[in-house]
């Protein structure tokens, strides 16, 4: 996307999506779905999900009916989640 490119970003995709394996990311992916209630989307947002749970447990439901329907994070009115990064929601 513009902002991976922007940022200088984009080709963490690829080291990730290289590194972990598809059978350990579905595997990873459906634990975290039905232990945590967090749906992740790539290998990337694995990385990521499992460096914030180390080191601040697993995420709480926002109370706020305007929430990502991913991670559950609160979002307010917008349409990107700041915690996850899905677009749109």
């Amino acid at each position: 996307s513009p902002m991976q490119d922007g940022a200088g970003t984009s080709g963490l995709t690829n080291l990730f999506d290289s590194i972990i394996g598809e059978e350990k990311f579905v595997e990873k992916k459906l634990t975290v779905q039905k232990m945590d209630e967090v749906i992740i989307r790539s290998r990337e947002s694995m990385h990521y999900y499992e460096i914030y749970k180390k080191l601040f447990g697993t995420p709480k439901e926002s109370k706020s009916e305007e929430k990502c329907p991913y991670c559950k994070h609160d979002t307010g009115k917008s349409k990107f989640c700041r915690m996850c990064g899905a677009f749109p929601i």
